[in-house]
């Protein structure tokens, strides 16, 4: 799908959606944008993947921030499909020139249109992303390197990993985080889950937004 558009992270920005979602079994609506009714973005869908659907390229606005994006369509055997992205971020301007944020993301289904796995990478510092946690407060993350969300497929949980704060976050299936390891109660709730990463998880970097 090529696009020309400016998105405003309201979820009823898009006419087309319901017949997007419906012919390419995308399950979730929350997965489709970058930010809540709340103004805040969801981890699973970070700058690369957030605002747009699966698949789409084109030239955005996000926000503030003018997005260029190409894409890749892979079929796999098992009747997975695979997309993957390279393009890049307008984040600011200096003297006239544009400074750009590159990025190569990628985002897995399954055959039921259920996310399997995503992943970012990053050249550089991106835009600063606002997520509201599971205690309800608001932290702000300027992602530099990678940010991996991946399904555990017995609690049908999604795990967000921000490499550069160590930071985990633990999503419904709509993407709606149940617990993290900034907030004390999700961090107690995170260790339930996966004590494996509770130690090692720890948020550092992050600054919480009043």
């Amino acid at each position: 799908m090529n696009a020309s558009l400016t998105i405003s992270g309201q979820l009823g920005g898009r006419s087309d959606f319901d017949d997007y979602r419906q012919s390419n079994k995308i399950k979730s609506a929350r997965f489709l944008y970058d930010r809540d009714e709340r103004g805040s973005y969801s981890p699973v869908r970070p700058f690369g993947l957030g605002a747009l659907m699966p698949g789409e390229t084109g030239t955005f606005t996000i926000g503030n921030f003018p997005v260029e994006r190409s894409c890749k369509l892979i079929k796999h055997e098992n009747l997975h499909f695979e997309y993957k992205y390279s393009g890049r971020i307008e984040k600011k301007r200096f003297a006239g020139l544009p400074i750009y944020c590159g990025f190569n993301a990628r985002e897995k289904f399954d055959e039921l249109g259920n996310l399997i796995e995503s992943v970012v990478d990053y050249t550089g510092s991106a835009p600063e992303q606002f997520i509201r946690l599971a205690d309800n407060s608001v932290y702000c993350f300027t992602g530099k390197k990678r940010v991996r969300t991946v399904l555990e497929p017995k609690a049908k949980f999604l795990v967000t990993i921000i490499d550069d704060f160590a930071a985990v976050f633990i999503s419904d299936s709509n993407g709606y985080i149940v617990a993290d390891s900034i907030s004390l109660k999700g961090s107690c709730k995170l260790m339930k889950l996966y004590p494996d990463l509770h130690h090692e998880c720890l948020a550092r970097q992050a600054r919480q937004v009043g």
